[in-house]
């Protein structure tokens, strides 16, 4: 069975975000994203999302993906603490950041299990200006 996207949320860098616990060990200047992740009544690849998938999801995410240091449910929505690498994506996301912009997330996987995540700021967020 092929990998697939499982769910795929956009938000905007602003606005409240869960204060959710978690560290990522070794980086002295860690860089965190708080994104969404799958909320009730998402429908996505013809699967819908309920409660309890969404219990199922917050408790695999940690343990299944490495970057993720903790998860929270607030208001029927799914939401992670990821933790972001040095490089690229890192600074792409900074700007983003900076300017208030858009980001999607993209929670790949197979057979409903987790098996990556990825965070990619809208192209138009950080293109030159």
């Amino acid at each position: 069975m092929p990998v697939v996207i499982l769910s795929r949320m956009t938000q905007r860098f602003r606005g409240q975000v869960p204060a959710i616990e978690g560290e990522y060990p070794g980086d002295s200047e860690p860089f965190y994203v708080t994104a969404k992740i799958a909320a009730v009544d998402q429908v996505f690849n013809s699967s819908r999302f309920d409660r309890e998938r969404l219990q199922g999801l917050a408790a695999q995410l940690p343990q299944a993906l490495p970057d993720v240091v903790g998860c929270e449910i607030v208001e029927d929505i799914l939401w992670a603490k990821v933790y972001i690498a040095p490089g690229d994506a890192r600074e792409r996301l900074r700007m983003t950041r900076r300017r208030g912009g858009k980001f999607i997330t993209y929670l790949n996987g197979m057979n409903g299990r987790p098996m990556s995540l990825r965070l990619v700021p809208e192209r138009a967020e950080y293109g030159p200006n």
